[in-house]
């Protein structure tokens, strides 16, 4: 306070002062730390007074509240996969001061609605200060609509009462609306009466909310957005952009502002491209070794054996491995899966386990020349397979069916001792067993028959054993 009269010594007299400030009552000095308690509209009256003369100073002070994000950020992002995170905020304030040219004070701030309008028509945006005077000078504003909406919204009231403040800055219409006793009034509603529509064509306007509570994004990877209004982050990491992205993001109250840095994870989910065997057969290495694909060039993938017949295993490393036995013939299934701790991917495999065909029958060892040789195969297949019979080696002159599998042959003189044979049977998924055998060719004892080809001339000695021998032929 000034005093021009020199002499004059004024006296400071606190009439109201806000929960725990102190004054000075010689010189004025007010003193204040606000606290939790204090947030919010406070006001103060003080009397100034020279002993002659008293003066009121009078004040309104807003404590505002930092504003602080309370919500936990999802991590882990999925490549191609939505991501949202909904930011989410404490304030003890429940009013503000709203931070526009002129300011604004609002008891509750979750009463309040602010929409900023802009005009297409140059002739309205001229006006514009005409509309607003209008709108001020007039004591009641009525819709011209009727009935109230199920949303809550008023038509056929006073619109001035629902209409907080309407003014025009930065190029647009700003136009604050608030809710009394649980009713409110459309924006639609007041932008009509506001430029007369019941007098002609309104002007065409573009309407966007703005918010209280401001969200941005500092710093991000390319495609993330987030909605200014309610604060929710969107995101569909793409091919490109797998690894970790640092988010770094802010929201402000108009006056204090908090910060929220985290770093996202976008995964890669293991695939698994290889494709297992479909046969196996029995007493022989079932070997699988599966390939996963994973962008992520820090993943340490897990793999792990489901559902498996007995005795088939699986390393760390993925490699299957199994010997079937003669009872675990035809199909069976396995699963296995790959991890990389985040996402996995499973597979399902059907292995065929083959038994090589079985012969049954025993061939005759020995042929006589000039007779007819004959031996059927008998053969069995465990699985019921088809049977091909395929001759390797035959002796020549000798005739083989593959469709029966009958072996005919009538041997020649020069095809005496021993004759091989080889003949292999295949079933239609490939398993083969040999038939090795040999033929001994003989000659037919009851053909030989005694000649005499002349009597020689005999000579023996006293005590010498005498000896002939005849031959035949």
């Amino acid at each position: 306070a000034y005093d021009p009269n020199q002499g004059d010594r004024l006296q400071y007299t606190a009439l109201l002062l806000p929960p725990g400030m102190r004054m000075d009552p010689y010189n004025g000095h007010l003193f204040w730390t606000p606290v939790e308690q204090n947030v919010d509209f406070a006001h103060l009256l003080v009397a100034v007074s020279d002993g002659r003369e008293t003066q009121m100073v009078e004040a309104e002070f807003f404590v505002n509240a930092p504003i602080n994000i309370v919500s936990i950020p999802p991590m882990q992002a999925e490549l191609g996969q939505p991501y949202k995170y909904e930011i989410k905020t404490a304030d003890l304030n429940q009013g503000s001061l709203l931070t526009f040219a002129r300011v604004i004070p609002v008891e509750k701030i979750k009463n309040i609605r602010i929409y900023g309008v802009k005009l297409a028509d140059d002739v309205y945006k001229t006006n514009i200060h005409r509309y607003i005077g209008d709108w001020e000078t007039a004591p009641t504003v009525y819709a011209t609509g009727s009935t109230e909406r199920e949303d809550g919204s008023v038509s056929r009231l006073n619109l001035k009462k629902y209409v907080r403040s309407i003014f025009y800055e930065e190029g647009r219409l700003v136009v604050i609306l608030q809710t009394i006793d649980q009713r409110t009034v459309s924006i639609k509603d007041v932008l009509w009466e506001f430029f007369h529509g019941n007098k002609g064509k309104p002007p065409k306007v573009a309407v966007e909310r703005i918010p209280i509570t401001r969200f941005s994004l500092l710093e991000f990877p390319d495609g993330m957005e987030v909605d200014e209004l309610t604060g929710t982050i969107t995101w569909t990491p793409d091919k490109e952009q797998v690894g970790i992205h640092t988010v770094r993001l802010m929201a402000s109250d108009g006056y204090l502002r908090d910060e929220q840095l985290f770093d996202i994870y976008v995964n890669h989910p293991p695939v698994i491209i290889s494709k297992a065997g479909a046969t196996a057969l029995v007493g022989e290495l079932y070997k699988y070794q599966i390939i996963a694909e994973d962008k992520n060039s820090d993943a340490k993938l897990q793999y792990s054996l489901h559902k498996a017949p007995t005795g088939l295993q699986m390393s760390r490393s993925g490699r299957v491995v199994w010997k079937p036995k003669p009872s675990q013939i035809n199909m069976h299934k396995f699963t296995v899966q790959v991890s990389d701790g985040y996402r996995e991917d499973i597979q399902t495999n059907q292995v065929f386990v083959n038994i090589n065909p079985n012969i049954l029958s025993t061939p005759k060892p020995v042929a006589l020349v000039g007779y007819e040789y004959r031996y059927k195969m008998v053969v069995e297949d465990l699985n019921k397979d088809r049977i091909t019979f395929r001759p390797l080696r035959l002796p020549k002159y000798a005739h083989f069916n593959p469709k029966t599998g009958q072996l005919s042959w009538k041997p020649r003189s020069g095809q005496k001792g021993p004759n091989d044979v080889i003949i292999m049977v295949v079933d239609e998924r490939g398993a083969a067993t040999s038939h090795d055998f040999q033929i001994h060719v003989f000659e037919d004892p009851s053909n030989r028959h005694f000649v005499n080809t002349g009597w020689p001339l005999l000579l023996t000695f006293v005590g010498v054993m005498f000896a002939w021998g005849a031959a035949q032929i």
